[in-house]
């Protein structure tokens, strides 16, 4: 069932518009423009995302970033609005609101207005945090059925700083000063982000309405009234009535979800419905269509995207049909809202992960594992993919390095069954690097992922996971030699390297000589018959800089002269862990861990295979 938590106190919505969908003094905002498209005009290469940084709070950050110059500015519930590098994740300044910040900041000109759950609103100096202007608002009314994460978010215009406050008025202020222009009073509580196009702005109420009013004078021009409207909420038991989606406009068409379980689409300049679908909860009996549409829809000329929460699925539909084009099967709850890259949608679920699926066919592209819920919506500018956390944390993931270039594929290896892996942690240890945005290669797809790496003499990086490699890659040796040479980096956790294939019953077939002597020009398949034993083994200062623990126990050492940096190392002065260099363009085979059980720490292993 939907979660009925207790009502936070998130008084109000502020927005900031302009004319004609378009940002005034490059502004920044929520969806990215005015019209909340929640579209970006940005390419991604969706094999090559990683980690660039990560900064942390001391609170969730629900608050989308915005991003103005080599600045990110973005809010947490820790009451603070941060400014950081949009290169390093580097700060730059805090500013105390005083207040939970779960609204998206905008920045117009040098200024940045954001709102906090202190029912104020502030304007703040883009450059160095200093408070320029703080104006109070109403009481908020009263919020019965809880669960309202977020504050409507700002947008600037050229008629002022307009928010729609939790105490039921819809106000516009002077963006210099903070004094009142108009107000509005719509009676009842508002958190939906207000949408601008032309001269007309567009609100969702928590009364189940959507209403449309005149930028110049904030009169009212129509009201859409939702299902969730005339719903008896004491008999539902929760609330099927508000209306938390931001609305998104392309052309005539206005879109926007609700808590009635619907999304809805109606013409901006009457009110009149285009279409209405419902969202359904395949695990409850009956799959009724109840699933809150929380987030804000994306919004392109064909197509609408959006989430839904018990739901657990994203869907795509046709913009003027409503027709369903495709639907992912998300795991968990989707309450952020969804974004467009170019040929990509980017999507955060209420499990952490952040997904990247292809905008044509709802197909994953490429996913990582935040720490807690993802509740923010991603933005892209400048070739960065930055979105908050409930870890506190706010992201930024690129296909590119600081210099510009594009970053290295990255993959882990992993198959399933008997004889596929010595090292019992195989499963673990994948799910680890998944988690991370590596791309899982099976025993039927790694050889071919190889030759494709070599013909474009891609310098990936490759962890195998399981360490008994699929007969096809041990037959063509050369194959793994070629992918080295190129600049290739191995990482290797398990038996001696190459030296072994398992049968089905995870008994050993054969030796791998040949492979071993082709690949690392050493044969590591001449074990000694205490080479499976797992001795004490410490670390090397090459080792420490690494990241490797102090000290592990370790089996099937190697003869130093054989390798190229020792990184720990047996008291008979045998290499345990190890870097083999191979050709000139920095590839390497990195064996490191070489036990059978699991690894209780992978982070060491983690900055390893990320390290560029």
């Amino acid at each position: 069932m939907i979660d009925r938590q207790r009502c936070f106190s998130f008084p109000l919505v502020l927005v900031i518009f302009t004319s004609i969908g378009s940002l005034a003094f490059g502004q920044a905002t929520f969806r990215g423009d005015a019209a909340r498209s929640g579209a970006y005009d940005a390419s991604l290469n969706a094999r090559r995302l990683a980690l660039r940084w990560r900064y942390q709070t001391q609170g969730p950050v629900r608050s989308s970033p915005a991003v103005s110059g080599s600045l990110v500015v973005f809010g947490s519930d820790d009451g603070s609005l941060h400014a950081v590098s949009i290169t390093t994740g580097a700060l730059a300044w805090t500013f105390e609101a005083g207040g939970a910040i779960s609204s998206s900041p905008a920045i117009a000109g040098d200024t940045v207005y954001v709102v906090s759950a202190d029912a104020s609103v502030f304007a703040v100096d883009l450059e160095t945090g200093v408070l320029r202007w703080r104006v109070g608002l109403g009481e908020p009314l009263p919020c019965k059925w809880g669960y309202d994460y977020w504050l409507s978010s700002p947008i600037v215009t050229r008629v002022g700083l307009v928010l729609g406050s939790s105490d039921g008025r819809v106000l516009c202020l002077d963006v210099e000063t903070g004094a009142s222009r108009w107000s509005h009073d719509a009676g009842t509580r508002l958190v939906s982000s207000p949408a601008v196009r032309d001269d007309t702005i567009f609100i969702g109420g928590m009364d189940g309405r959507l209403r449309a009013l005149a930028l110049e004078s904030g009169e009212e021009r129509w009201t859409f009234e939702t299902e969730g409207a005339s719903i008896d909420l004491e008999d539902a038991g929760y609330d099927r009535r508000s209306i938390v989606s931001s609305p998104s406009v392309h052309g005539s068409h206005v879109t926007f979800g609700s808590r009635d379980g619907k999304q809805y689409c109606v013409d901006s300049a009457s009110g009149e419905l285009h279409w209405k679908v419902g969202h359904p909860v395949s695990s409850m009996p009956g799959a009724p269509q109840v699933s809150w549409v929380e987030g804000s829809p994306a919004t392109t000329a064909e197509a609408t995207y959006i989430g839904t929460s018990d739901g657990a699925f994203a869907c795509a539909r046709a913009l003027e049909s409503g027709d369903e084009l495709w639907r992912f099967d998300a795991g968990s709850r989707v309450n952020a809202s969804p974004s467009v890259a170019g040929d990509h949608l980017l999507l955060g679920t209420g499990a952490g992960w952040v997904h990247v699926l292809d905008r044509a066919t709802g197909n994953e592209r490429w996913r990582f594992r935040t720490g807690d819920a993802v509740h923010s919506s991603p933005v892209v500018a400048s070739g960065i993919v930055l979105v908050g956390s409930d870890d506190g944390s706010l992201y930024a993931f690129s296909d590119l390095d600081s210099e510009g270039q594009p970053l290295p594929e990255r993959a882990v290896y992993f198959e399933k069954g008997p004889g596929s892996s010595w090292f019992r942690g195989a499963g673990d240890l994948a799910t680890v690097f998944e988690e991370r945005g590596f791309r899982v290669v099976g025993s039927i797809d790694l050889a071919r992922r190889l030759e494709d790496w070599v013909e474009r003499a891609e310098k990936a990086t490759l962890v195998c996971a399981s360490d008994m490699l699929p007969a096809d890659v041990l037959d063509d040796r050369r194959l793994l030699r070629r992918f080295l040479e190129g600049g290739g980096r191995v990482i290797w956790v398990g038996v001696a390297p190459l030296a072994l294939e398992l049968d089905g019953n995870g008994g050993v077939r054969r030796t791998a000589a040949a492979t071993s002597r082709e690949v690392l020009e050493f044969d590591s398949s001449t074990l000694s018959p205490i080479a499976g034993e797992e001795r004490r083994s410490v670390v090397t200062e090459a080792g420490r800089r690494m990241g490797l623990p102090d000290w592990t126990l370790a089996s099937f050492p190697v003869d130093r002269q054989d390798v190229d940096v020792v990184l720990t190392e047996n008291s008979s002065g045998q290499a345990t862990a190890w870097v083999k260099q191979i050709g000139g363009r920095g590839g390497a085979f990195i064996r490191v861990w070489g036990r059978e059980r699991r690894m209780a720490d992978t982070a060491w292993i983690v900055r390893i295979a990320e390290a560029r």
